[in-house]
């Protein structure tokens, strides 16, 4: 976390600045596109004007920025009318990106901010966590003029390191990969994904940095959930600090615009009836697992459950072919039962 003084220093270089500039070479000058001009957009909700510079003073917000980046600010608030949660697989708010990507210009206002937070700082390249930092980075990178590198699973890329598995909110999981050629050393490097809650992600991503020999600036996220930063022991939840703290990276900053305080959207689903049938016309004759299925329509139906096909019925009953199509729904539903 960057101390007060650091902040108050830039803030004062930032305001001398342009006593120390000939009067044509200001800062953020409204016209021509010589090297140290600024080029504004508008936010297209707010209609204010966001400056992406292309010398960006290395690691100094300015008061402007640092007032439209405060978590869960006006616009924070504005936005997070449009991320929706719901219970899903066995969590009772499960936040939605999909809804403020079904809004471009509020798609386009998170773009916006993360863009002119990024330009003040300085960095070097834009990496994406797999998969939802796939479709947050991309465009933010495009606006900084930026490479954009993928983070992926393991076994979806050539020519890669990998990092250690790491623990999530829904379990372990394998390491995240990166191409060994995409970061040099000292390459000052901007990591993006949709939501952090345990940082075990985050980790996997930040060592792969280090492994390469890069800097991480900052690891960015519409959505924190701030009750896994350093929640008690009697909670039991997992604690992102001390996670940070045993990996050797608690230096590195992370930045969440919206928390779970102004997240108060919930999303309900319509019950499948065309699902829930299906699900009887398994052998499900007691309407046992109808539940279960229509609380995963969201995730789909396995393929490998589909209809009976004739002749799936045997003389005494359900054939082993049945038995192992409705073993395989409830494998596959039991992990995503929604609490009431």
């Amino acid at each position: 976390m960057r101390g007060l003084g650091i902040h108050k220093a830039c803030s004062h270089f930032l305001l001398l600045l342009p006593l120390l500039l000939p009067p044509t070479a200001g800062i953020g000058a409204s016209q021509g596109h010589g090297q140290g001009q600024a080029a504004s957009t508008s936010s297209p909700l707010t209609e204010q004007p966001v400056s992406v510079s292309s010398t960006a003073t290395s690691g100094c917000i300015s008061d402007n920025i640092m007032s439209r980046h405060e978590q869960d600010g006006e616009e924070a608030r504005q936005i997070a009318q449009y991320l929706p949660y719901f219970p899903f697989k066995g969590i009772p708010r499960f936040y939605d990106i999909g809804g403020f990507l079904a809004e471009p210009e509020v798609f386009q206002r998170i773009v916006d901010i993360f863009v002119a937070r990024y330009a003040e700082i300085g960095i070097d390249s834009v990496a994406g966590l797999d998969a939802r930092g796939f479709i947050l980075g991309p465009p933010i990178a495009l606006a900084l003029k930026k490479p954009f590198i993928m983070m992926r699973k393991e076994g979806k890329m050539p020519n890669t390191i990998s990092s250690s598995a790491y623990n999530t909110e829904y379990g372990k999981r394998a390491g995240l990969t990166v191409q060994k050629d995409r970061i040099k050393k000292g390459d000052r490097v901007l990591v993006i994904d949709d939501l952090v809650a345990t940082g075990g992600t985050l980790s996997s991503a930040i060592n792969l940095v280090h492994a390469l020999g890069g800097t991480v600036v900052e690891c960015a996220c519409v959505v924190e959930l701030k009750m896994f930063i350093d929640p008690t022991e009697e909670s039991g939840l997992p604690s992102r600090t001390r996670l940070f703290k045993e990996q050797g990276i608690e230096g590195v900053p992370v930045w969440g615009l919206i928390s779970e305080d102004v997240l108060r959207t919930r999303r309900s689903f319509r019950r499948d009836t065309s699902t829930t049938a299906r699900s009887t016309e398994w052998g499900n004759r007691d309407g046992s697992l109808d539940k279960k299925v229509a609380a995963c329509v969201e995730g789909g139906v396995p393929e490998r459950c589909g209809p009976r096909q004739s002749g799936d019925r045997s003389e005494q009953g359900e054939t082993k072919t049945t038995r192992r199509h409705e073993e395989s729904l409830v494998k596959r539903n039991a992990a995503c039962v929604c609490p009431d």
